[in-house]
C-alpha cells in the first residue's frame, strides 16, 4: 500500500482538527443533556481500594475490566455510557468490599497500577450516612440496627434522638472518623430504597 505524501498529510490536518473540534463540542453537548436528564454521574465516583488520585487513575486505567471480573463479591462494576467520555469503562464500587479482610484481587489483577497495593488500615473509600427520612428507626416503625450489627469497623453508633418516643429514642448514627466506606451497612439495610447514602470522600 502506497504511503500518503507529506503534502497530503499536511492538507488533511485542518480537516482532522475541525473533526476533533466538532466531536468535542458534541461530547460537551451530550454531557449537558445527560445532566439535564439526571443521567450524569456525580462529579466524583467511588473507586475500588488502592485507586490512585482520580486524575491519575483515569490516565492509568486502560478500561480492561479485569478488576470487575475478579471481584469475589461483585462489588465493582464498569461505568457505562452515563459516564461517557471521561469515566466510560472505568471501575466503580457499588456494594460491599472485602478489602478489610485481606482481599486484594482487584489490585492483583490491575495491569497498570491504577489500583496499587494499599494498607487496609488506611483505606477510606467512601462515607456512609443514614437517611433519616426513610430509616425505619427514625420513622419509629421498628427497632432495626442491622447496619450497626454488620459494620466491621464499629463505625455505626447508637445515639439518643430527643424527638423520638421510647423504645425508638435510640437511633443509628455513622461516625465520620471511623467509617471506611466498605458498603456493608448499605448492603444489609432492609429499606427500599436504601436508607444509607454512600458518598465519595475527598482525597
Amino acid at each position: 500500500m502506497e504511503r500518503p505524501s507529506r503534502r497530503a498529510v499536511l492538507a488533511a490536518l485542518p480537516r482532522a482538527a475541525l473533526a476533533a473540534f466538532i466531536l468535542s463540542v458534541g461530547l460537551a453537548r451530550a454531557a449537558r443533556v445527560r445532566r439535564s436528564l439526571g443521567l450524569a454521574l456525580p462529579e466524583r465516583i467511588i473507586r475500588p481500594p488502592g485507586a490512585l488520585p482520580d486524575k491519575q487513575f483515569k490516565a492509568a486505567c486502560v478500561r480492561c475490566t479485569r478488576c470487575v471480573d475478579v471481584c469475589p463479591t461483585k462489588a465493582i462494576e464498569k461505568v457505562g455510557m452515563e459516564g461517557w467520555p471521561e469515566e466510560y469503562g472505568t471501575p466503580r464500587l457499588v456494594t460491599k468490599c472485602l478489602f478489610w479482610d485481606g482481599c486484594t484481587q482487584c489490585v492483583d489483577a490491575c495491569p497498570t497500577d491504577a489500583l496499587s497495593p494499599f494498607d487496609p488500615d488506611k483505606v477510606r473509600l467512601a462515607m456512609a450516612e443514614v437517611i433519616e427520612s426513610t430509616c425505619i428507626v427514625h420513622l419509629q416503625e421498628k427497632q432495626c440496627f442491622v447496619c450497626q450489627e454488620f459494620c466491621p469497623f464499629d463505625a455505626v453508633k447508637t445515639v439518643i434522638a430527643p424527638d423520638n418516643e421510647p423504645p425508638y429514642d435510640k437511633v443509628p448514627q455513622i461516625s465520620a472518623t471511623e467509617c471506611t466506606g466498605c458498603f456493608f451497612c448499605h448492603e444489609v439495610c432492609p429499606t427500599d430504597p436504601k436508607s444509607i447514602k454512600m458518598s465519595p470522600v475527598m482525597p
